[in-house]
């Protein structure tokens, strides 16, 4: 055999190893992804193998049985809408599996549809630990797109993550319920670049219920959370709560977007919501645009506001955009203690955000919209509990005026002036004041949802120019 043909018979056997190698998934490492050890496609057939794009499976029930025998622990899912009439639960049998989209097919590109009627989630992880979805689309559920529980009163699960995934439209309003929800006790869990939408209530919500349940460690980050809680009163776009569970758990949530919560009529509604002794909680570098057009409700018991902090302590807000809208009734922060509440306030903080909003005359946060409010709430505590310093505030209206004090204590130091702002994704000038002192405020990292994801220019539109 002539050299020149042993080359090419090489090449051809290398060539076609590699095509095995993308045929198993190989290729999405590029992508950050996992190598696909089984398939599932709405043409499969539960009688293939599952092992490989040609032989898929038809059912996810099918591949988490063989997923749960074998070494390789990641599902792929072809492009195509697979309808679901009961969740896929992932228990302690699932331990370590990722649930994901087949690259060459695009993120997002696997839908699992719920008809409008698919209660308890579409996908339900209890007690599972180490598990990862990555970049499906879930759709037209009743009350969960993915719904985490970590045992009730004996704590399991850990190390859970949702990425990367596309939720929306909920047709029922349940008060627990939302786009992502992890209930119980899930420390060290990822909800991180997720596009959540369309929600009759939370957007994204952790909730440790019960005492000695956690969610100590978990990130809440690069998320985009348009027209939440648009049918239940009492409810945040991001929800966390430590309610009767660990109240010295640390959660981070930072780089998010959120926009549009709340809907007309619905009272109590939230951008950012701490709940019941939530403590210890950073909340960093997020970008909250206005409430719906037409969905705010003035009063501090019925209030909008961009963050409420109920009952919790040593919370963190800081390096935040916050753009109030043009409503002139919406409150930056509401600090609510009970007086019930054994724990006090003390420790929290709003430092070096930039406040920005759009409207004439004088702040209609006071009940009823009537006489002068507050920008920042506070009751039966005392000041001492509060850093309200060195945030930058800015009224694009003609004439507009700006606002920075509050019922117990404001700003202790408020700036005015023009922050350079400008898109539908705040993009801030390199030159801004906002990068001195004393605000020293920190580009904001952006990067918001699954890959290829842009900030819509639709829904309730900035106050800075766009």
């Amino acid at each position: 055999m002539k050299l020149g043909h042993v080359l090419l018979v090489a090449l051809g056997m290398l060539l076609l190893a590699a095509g095995s190698a993308i045929a198993r998934g190989d290729a999405a490492r590029s992508e950050g992804i996992e190598p696909c050890g089984y398939f599932v496609s709405v043409t499969g057939s539960d009688r293939a193998d599952g092992a490989s794009p040609a032989a898929p499976f038809a059912t996810l029930e099918r591949a988490q049985s063989a997923v749960r025998r074998d070494r390789s622990k990641v599902v792929c899912l072809r492009a195509g809408t697979y309808l679901r009439t009961a969740p896929l639960k992932l228990t302690a049998a699932d331990d370590d599996e990722t649930w994901q989209y087949y690259g060459p097919d695009g993120v997002n590109s696997a839908v699992l549809d719920g008809a409008g009627k698919l209660a308890g989630g579409i996908i339900s992880i209890d007690g599972a630990s180490r598990v990862t979805v990555n970049g499906l689309k879930l759709q037209r559920f009743a009350d969960y797109g993915i719904v985490a529980a970590g045992g009730g009163r004996n704590p399991v699960g850990f190390g859970n993550t949702v990425e990367n995934c596309d939720i929306g439209f909920n047709t029922t309003t349940t008060w627990n319920s939302g786009g992502i929800y992890f209930w119980g006790s899930l420390p060290s869990s990822t909800i991180r670049n997720n596009y959540v939408h369309d929600l009759g209530s939370m957007g994204i919500g952790l909730n440790s219920y019960d005492p000695g349940q956690s969610h100590n460690g978990s990130v809440i980050s690069g998320n985009v959370v348009l027209r939440a809680v648009q049918r239940m009163n009492d409810g945040g776009a991001i929800y966390v709560s430590h309610h009767g569970g660990d109240q010295t758990s640390h959660v981070s949530v930072t780089n998010n977007f959120i926009r549009d919560y709340g809907a007309a009529g619905v009272q109590q509604v939230h951008g950012i919501y701490l709940d019941d002794n939530a403590n210890d909680v950073s909340v960093i570098g997020n970008v909250l645009g206005p409430p719906t057009a037409g969905g705010v409700v003035a009063g501090h018991n019925r209030a909008t506001s961009a963050f409420f902090v109920h009952n919790g302590h040593d919370n963190r807000i800081a390096g935040n955009i916050v753009d109030l809208g043009d409503s002139g009734q919406v409150s930056i922060v509401i600090w609510g203690h009970d007086k019930a509440s054994i724990a006090g306030m003390a420790g929290n903080s709003f430092i070096g955000n930039i406040v920005l909003s759009h409207f004439s005359g004088r702040l209609k946060t006071a009940p009823g919209g009537g006489n002068e409010g507050y920008a920042y709430y506070q009751n039966d505590v005392p000041a001492s509990a509060f850093t309200i310093r060195n945030n930058l505030y800015f009224n694009y209206a003609s004439g507009g005026k700006v606002f920075s004090h509050g019922l117990i204590v404001g700003d202790g130091n408020p700036v005015d002036k023009d922050p350079q702002i400008s898109g539908w994704a705040y993009a801030i000038a390199s030159g801004s004041p906002v990068f001195r002192s004393p605000v020293d405020f920190r580009p904001i990292v952006g990067g918001w949802g699954p890959p290829g994801f842009t900030i819509p220019p639709t829904g309730a539109p900035p106050s800075s120019p766009h």
